[in-house]
Order: structure tokens, then C-alpha cells, then sequence
């Protein structure tokens, strides 16, 4: 049970910034904050690890987009550096801390969270660049963005399922409003999508030219007039570019992933029998069982949900997912013994029952994220 208040949870998160977890990182800001009349932009700045989320970034970014709403009147996000947006969280961290300290996970999960519908309801329009890698939780703080920007260098995706996780950060939600079931394709393979493929898919609103982006940048932040912002998108991006890459197959995306258990995908993909199929079955074999089977149930359950009850569904998942070994095993056939292959607990799908994904579905955080998400709606 939780000590502190609920509605109060947010600011002594903010705190930590300075104490324990500031031993990881550099005194360096890891956020930077730039300010130009009535406009502002934020910059993941841990460039060396491809800005690669943790708690102190996201507690100064909660504090720097609730503090710009009402003074501001345009607010643009980057990465820091010319590789990446940002890969996500920073999962060996995460593996590490939730080890010492099992709130530590829930504060990641639920603030993230709070921040993300935060975006999706501003008052005032957010720009999220993706100046390269955008990966994993940090996809959230552009696709809930009123403009997102793809050029050729970017990368958008959610790999968690390779990690023995699940995708989260608002993924049920936007997923499910994908052409066809593309979301479920790229969910449950955790494959990614380059360039103008992004924008093709609905990720991004524009494609810039990576030579055009600090132009575009530069303009927008220095723009006195927020009704110009539509001509400076018309004017820098790019009109043309190539079609989507997918569209080949994606009526055959379509018809596989349109069931609802993993068994009759994999049948469908076998039946398929193209290279495509054959591809996807192969990559879909690799993946947790568990994970596999979790993921495409939140998928189905977050059909024709709000984003808010998407969050708090995610939630729960993720903060049930660190009390299962298969989460671990990912992280550490992935990103440490890389050339080992992992041992999925079931190893099966056929030894995944109903009753196991249930538990990843229990209710841990629920009170605390309605409320922290209340306040979202509440705010004046």
C-alpha cells in the first residue's frame, strides 16, 4: 500500500532527480531547455546513449511541458545529437533499480504515463522531431504530439516484444488505429519502419529532409505568429515522397493478424507460405511465448478504448510483466549475453494458459493512475 497521497505523487518523484538516481549520470542537464519569446523546445540530452529515458529525464520533462502549456504557445521536443530521438527507457537501469526497490518501476510506469495523456490533451501545439532512433516509451512523446516529423535518417518502432515485454506508453491505443492491423504486425514482431514509411503508416504528420530539419526547427521556434505554423510545415517539408513500402503486403498483414490468439496467426502465416509469411513466422517463433500471447489480448481489449483506459490498462501490464522471469530473460539475451538464446518460461505457446495472461491483467496501480490521470483532466 501506498504511504504518500496519490495526488502528491508526482513532485517527490521530481525530487529524485537530484538524489540517488543523479549517481548513474552526469551533472550534466538531461534535459535541456531552450526558450525564444513565447515558444520552447526540450531536448533529450544523453546523446552518448541514444537518449535513452530515465526517471530524472522523465520527471524534468513532466515538469517542463506542464510548466510551458500555460506560458507558451508553441513547444518543440528533440534528441539531443543527430543519431536519435530516443531509444526508449533505459531497461538494464530499470532491471537494476526494480531489484532494489519495487516502486521503483511503479513511479517509471505511472508518471510516464500521466505525462503522456498530458501531451494528448495540451492546450498548445507540441512538435516532436524524430531526429533518428525513436524507439520504445519514448514514441509516446511524439505520437500524442499535434506535428510529428519524420525525415530519412528516422526509425520509429516498438521492439519491447523482443525483450520478453509488451508494447506500452499509449501503443494499444494507437495500434488499434492503424490501416488494417498493421499495429498488430508491428507489435507483435516488434518490426520498425524508416524514413517516409513513418508517415505512410500515420506516425508522422510531415517528412523533412534531415538537411532541412534544423531549418524547420529554427523557424518554428522563432515563429511569432501560431498561424503561420501550418505554412512553415507547407513551405520546409517535403510534398512528395515514395510510397509505402508495406503496401505489397498489406492485405496480407491484414488477413493474418486479424484473428484473436497467436496459435491461428502462425496458422494463417503457415497457410500464407510467401516469403513475407515465411519471415514473419521465423521472427514470431523467436518471441516469449507469454509475451506474444499477453500482447495480442491487450490489443483486442484496447479495441475502441480511449487512450486514457489504454494507459491504465498498459499500466497494470507493465508493472506485471517485472513479476515474471521472461521480461529478465530478454533483457539479458538482447542487450548482454547477445550470442545466447533465450530460455522463455512456458517455452510454448501450447503451455500458456488463459489463466497465466489473466494475471498480467490484475489490477496493481489502478486507483493511483485514475487518479494521477484525473488530475490530467482536472487541470486549469
Amino acid at each position: 500500500m501506498l504511504k504518500r497521497s496519490p495526488i502528491k505523487l508526482i513532485q517527490p518523484l521530481r525530487k529524485q532527480t537530484q538524489t540517488a538516481f543523479y549517481s548513474n549520470f552526469s551533472q550534466e542537464s538531461l534535459v535541456i531547455s531552450k526558450e525564444v519569446g513565447n515558444n520552447a523546445m526540450a531536448i533529450l540530452n544523453r546523446p552518448k546513449s541514444l537518449n535513452a529515458l530515465t526517471l530524472p529525464m522523465q520527471n524534468e520533462m513532466d515538469r517542463l511541458i506542464r510548466k510551458w502549456e500555460k506560458g507558451k504557445s508553441l513547444v518543440l521536443i528533440r534528441g539531443a545529437g543527430n543519431k536519435a530521438f530516443s531509444t526508449g527507457g533505459n531497461v538494464l537501469i530499470f532491471r537494476d533499480e526494480v531489484k532494489k526497490n519495487t516502486d521503483y518501476l511503479r513511479d517509471i510506469v505511472i508518471t510516464l504515463n500521466a505525462t503522456n495523456y498530458l501531451v494528448s490533451k495540451y492546450q498548445i501545439p507540441i512538435v516532436g522531431l524524430m531526429n533518428g532512433l525513436t524507439l520504445g516509451g519514448s514514441v509516446s512523446y511524439i505520437m500524442f504530439a499535434k506535428y510529428r516529423v519524420a525525415t530519412e535518417n528516422s526509425i520509429f518502432g516498438m521492439p519491447e516484444i523482443k525483450l520478453g515485454f509488451h508494447p506500452n506508453s499509449g501503443a494499444t491505443y494507437f495500434f488499434n488505429r492503424c490501416a488494417g492491423k498493421l499495429g498488430y504486425y508491428l507489435g507483435l514482431t516488434g518490426k520498425i519502419l524508416q524514413s517516409s514509411d513513418i508517415v505512410r503508416a500515420g506516425f508522422a504528420t510531415h517528412y523533412c529532409k534531415n538537411n532541412n530539419l534544423e531549418k524547420l526547427q529554427n523557424t518554428l521556434l522563432n515563429c511569432t505568429n501560431k498561424d503561420n505554423i501550418e505554412d512553415i510545415f507547407e513551405d520546409i517539408c517535403e510534398k512528395r515522397f515514395p510510397e509505402f513500402t508495406l503496401n505489397p503486403v498489406m492485405d496480407r498483414i491484414t488477413n493474418c493478424f486479424s484473428v484473436t490468439t497467436i496459435e491461428d496467426v502462425l496458422l494463417k502465416l503457415q497457410y500464407d507460405g510467401t516469403p513475407w509469411a515465411k519471415e514473419t513466422l521465423n521472427i514470431l517463433n523467436r518471441h516469449s511465448p507469454v509475451a506474444l500471447k499477453v500482447t495480442l489480448r491487450q490489443f483486442l481489449k484496447g479495441q475502441g478504448l480511449d487512450l486514457k483506459s489504454c494507459l491504465e490498462m498498459e499500466g497494470n501490464i507493465s508493472i506485471n510483466f517485472y513479476k515474471h522471469p521472461d521480461v529478465f530473460e530478454g533483457i539479458r539475451v538482447t542487450l548482454e549475453d547477445k550470442h545466447d538464446n533465450p530460455s522463455w518460461n512456458p517455452p510454448k505457446l501450447s503451455d500458456v494458459t488463459e489463466e497465466m495472461v489473466d494475471r498480467y491483467f490484475i489490477p496493481v496501480v489502478e486507483d493511483l493512475q485514475k487518479t494521477l490521470l484525473k488530475e490530467v483532466d482536472e487541470r486549469t
